[in-house]
């Protein structure tokens, strides 16, 4: 998991769609000014990170236990599109667990 450098804040599917957009583009700031050549980036996401409370019928208990079910998917389709984006342009590479784990060596 990645974290922020001074705050030490988890940049993680949760983090991204939750978060207010001025918190959000900070995390993914973050995110992208470590990455560096070669370097892989984990990024963790859960199923309830693209769930949408309305359009999935969810119960409000649920919804208010639950900050991210509070966002639409709408807007973390958007929030993790930016994410995807800005790392792709930071010359991340996106590859599959089973290839990250071999390059790591386990």
């Amino acid at each position: 998991m990645h974290v922020t450098r001074w705050l030490r804040l988890p940049v993680i599917g949760t983090s991204i769609v939750a978060s207010p957009a001025l918190l959000r583009d900070y995390l993914i700031h973050a995110a992208v000014s470590s990455l560096a050549p070669g370097k892989l980036f984990n990024f963790e996401l859960h199923g309830i990170d693209l769930a949408d409370a309305t359009l999935d019928g969810l119960p409000p208990e649920l919804v208010a236990r639950q900050p991210d079910l509070r966002r639409t998917l709408a807007w973390k389709h958007d929030a993790l599109d930016t994410l995807l984006r800005k790392c792709r342009a930071a010359g991340a590479r996106f590859v599959p667990l089973r290839e990250a784990v071999t390059e790591l060596g386990f």
